[in-house]
């Protein structure tokens, strides 16, 4: 091989008449139209069809990124929706615009199901203490033992009080974890549930769980019952640490508010469950989160009409 792997050319399938797909049409606002005022409104235009990741997502879609979760995809999925309906309002570029947002709308329905109401579950029995949390949870979802769709504690509470696992290798690990569950108060076993709807880092969950962490990588005291009420506190007060994001605010927003097939099944208890489009927990809970921005979010997550 006498050219490094990166400069290796690909191609894609994706064509202007098709709809299972898209490319965004940069090149059509680029294309000079003979009118400076035209020309100049079409590239000012470019920032709003231009699809952006949540900063803690960054990494997942750089070059030699490994494979994204669900929850990143959601996030992209959801801002090429947004791009999709602006490209249409714009109306610079011809396509079939409007069977692209049928299809993204799909995918989306798609990742919501892949996605579970608890993506976070790994990280959350790692924030318990359990070594290899994350790799029992993949066991048991390979293995059928829990699906997508299902609310994974019951099956985690039978291991963790002594029923046999998937393999050997989680055994010790089990033991070693489980005096702390079968003691843990109710508060704080609600709490690790919680941060298991939520697609979290092992780090991010053990900071919220462990109350030492927190205290030291908030910018206020959050305490047990205060992240209960209000899970956007997550979003409020998380500093991170020099090697993981905080908490970001559309994670809090998909695991409250999930698609209405994920919330029907699993429900969000109170008093962390989202009552009403009003309800005050969706607001101001960090300081970029405009009037306009809130607005927007509950229309990402169909609760406003578009």
């Amino acid at each position: 091989m006498t050219y490094p792997l990166w400069d290796r050319k690909f191609r894609h399938s994706i064509r202007p008449d098709g709809h299972e797909g898209f490319l965004i049409p940069y090149h059509d606002y680029l294309e000079p139209t003979g009118n400076a005022d035209e020309d100049a409104v079409r590239r000012d235009r470019l920032r709003e069809i231009a699809v952006i990741p949540e900063l803690s997502q960054t990494a997942a879609l750089s070059f030699a990124g490994e494979l994204g979760t669900a929850d990143v995809a959601l996030s992209t999925l959801v801002k090429c929706l947004d791009v999709v309906r602006k490209i249409r309002e714009h109306g610079v570029s011809k396509g079939p615009w409007e069977r692209r947002e049928e299809w993204l709308n799909q995918r989306i329905a798609e990742t919501w199901k892949e996605r579970g109401a608890f993506p976070g579950t790994g990280a959350a029995l790692e924030a318990l203490g359990m070594r290899l949390g994350t790799s029992l949870v993949l066991e048991l979802f390979s293995r059928g033992s829990i699906k997508p769709a299902d609310d994974p504690w019951p099956v985690l509470d039978s291991l963790l009080c002594g029923a046999t696992p998937p393999k050997q290798a989680y055994v010790a690990d089990l033991k070693a974890v489980a005096p702390l569950w079968a003691s843990m108060p109710d508060q704080r076993r609600s709490l690790l549930k919680l941060l298991s709807r939520f697609d979290v880092s092992p780090a991010q969950a053990l900071r919220w769980f462990d109350p030492a962490k927190r205290k030291s990588a908030t910018r206020a005291l959050v305490d047990e019952r205060a992240i209960l009420e209000n899970p956007y506190r997550m979003a409020e007060t998380d500093l991170g640490d020099p090697d993981d994001h905080p908490v970001s605010l559309g994670v809090v927003d998909r695991g409250l508010m999930p698609d209405s097939t994920i919330a029907a099944a699993h429900p969000v208890p109170e008093p962390s469950a989202v009552g009403s489009l009003l309800d005050p927990k969706q607001r101001a809970v960090t300081p970029e989160c405009s009037h306009r921005q809130f607005v927007n979010r509950l229309k990402t997550y169909r609760m406003l009409p578009t």
